[in-house]
């Protein structure tokens, strides 16, 4: 299966530039003279171990359309009635059964790993404050490790 997807050539992010990332991410401004301890969920782009364009199904895959689950919940939490404690309706929002899921992720070469975990900012010694530190890095790299790489993150 590696050796298939290897076929498109991803680009799989160093230890290194993951690093120079997490420093790049600058984060807050002052607010009265106080610092700002934003927090930031990470999500990645991977390699799909799922891959396998071989014992995909036309058919299943044309059983039904495909809802964009993604766009969907984004519309959703874009609607000013939304809330996350008191009106969370993603739960609510239609999706595709699990056999067309599963028959859909055999065409997909990487995938995405939402929220995967919640990070507090670092603030260091010279004051900046970005998402740098031993303890992400090794989160991340654990993550880098379990899927074969990681092909981008946000």
């Amino acid at each position: 299966m590696k050796s298939e997807l290897n076929e498109y050539k991803f680009k799989l992010l160093t230890k290194d530039e993951i690093v120079d990332r997490l420093k790049q991410m600058k984060v807050g401004e002052k607010y009265n003279d106080v610092f700002v301890s934003p927090v930031k969920w990470f999500s990645f782009l991977v390699l799909n171990d799922k891959y396998d364009p071989n014992n995909f199904s036309q058919e299943i895959e044309d059983s039904e359309e495909n809802l964009e689950t993604w766009s969907k919940i984004w519309e959703e939490i874009n609607k000013p009635e939304f809330d996350f404690i008191w009106n969370n309706t993603l739960g609510k929002l239609p999706e595709n059964s699990q056999r067309w899921k599963n028959n859909h992720s055999k065409i997909c070469p990487v995938k995405q790993l939402g929220l995967k975990f919640l990070s507090q900012c670092v603030v260091h010694e010279d004051e900046t404050r970005d998402y740098y530190s031993d303890e992400i890095v090794n989160k991340i790299m654990n993550i880098n490790e379990k899927y074969g790489g990681i092909i981008n993150f946000c």
